[in-house]
């Protein structure tokens, strides 16, 4: 396979143009294409100009899988920001930590995970970390009607900074486990993000006609790599559950039709069982 020099939004807007009506996203019973999508990350990008994140500004997200997460993500893609992708099982301690090391500018945040409500830690970490400028909840963007509403703005110190983005950037971070000491940051390229996932998704044989039953975390390389972008680079259509549960599955399989589901062996185990998780 040759090595190419693209960026994940480079990799956005090429399949806007080349399969803007086919299907990019499903969650629940919402969709949008290619061309939307893009739209949708492109006003966001625009909407960003407003909080001062511009290329290598740190901004921390913290939600379960959803539309919205992808949304965030590849509009700081645009921008040339870099996402800092927070475990969802972080508690309030923990999340600070990580917060602080990581030199986060903007937290963006979802309702939470399971039992664990991010509002009312949020009020916590205003005052142990003055150094984040914004919380912004992400709920408004799971209301349709925020999209469907939304119209492109245009401005020109923001394609000027989208120019500056290249592939050689940190386009992410992620973290360790954490399993013996504090979770140790690690940035990966644009370049190692887009070949990782072109590599997978040829070895795999997909293509658009596919569609992916995202299910594991976003905030892992498996999630990023394998699954957002690989589906960027495939061409293929992203359905989306905010997290592993057995019954969930069996009816994105069943009912949406999914063709491809990457996971780990407990994740195979529970299905093959029918275990409810």
């Amino acid at each position: 396979m040759e090595l190419i020099e693209k960026t994940i939004g480079q990799y956005l807007e090429e399949e806007a143009r080349n399969k803007e009506n086919h299907m990019a996203i499903e969650e629940n019973a919402w969709s949008c294409t290619y061309a939307q999508l893009n739209q949708i990350a492109e006003t966001l990008a625009f909407e960003m100009e407003s909080l001062d994140i511009k290329r290598g500004t740190h901004v921390g997200i913290w939600s379960e899988n959803s539309a919205a997460w992808v949304f965030v993500f590849l509009a700081l893609m645009k921008r040339g920001a870099i996402p800092v992708l927070l475990n969802t099982c972080y508690k309030v301690e923990e999340i600070r930590k990580v917060l602080d090391y990581s030199d986060v500018e903007i937290l963006y945040y979802g309702t939470g995970y399971k039992d664990c409500v991010y509002a009312d830690m949020i009020a916590d970490l205003h005052k142990k970390l003055p150094r984040i400028r914004y919380f912004i909840s992400m709920n408004k963007m799971n209301d349709r009607a925020w999209i469907e509403n939304h119209e492109l703005g245009s401005c020109s110190s923001f394609s000027a900074m989208r120019e500056l983005v290249n592939p050689g950037d940190t386009a992410c971070i992620i973290f360790t486990s954490g399993t013996t000491s504090m979770p140790k940051g690690v940035m990966l390229s644009h370049y190692s993000i887009v070949n990782n996932a072109r590599a997978v998704a040829m070895a795999m044989h997909w293509n658009a006609t596919d569609k992916m039953c995202i299910t594991v975390p976003l905030f892992h390389c498996f999630g990023i790599t394998a699954r957002i972008v690989a589906c960027l680079v495939s061409g293929m259509c992203m359905h989306i559950i905010p997290y592993f549960h057995t019954l969930h599955v069996w009816e994105a399989i069943e009912n949406s039709h999914c063709s491809v589901l990457n996971g780990v062996p407990s994740m195979f185990l529970a299905l093959i069982r029918k275990q409810e998780n």
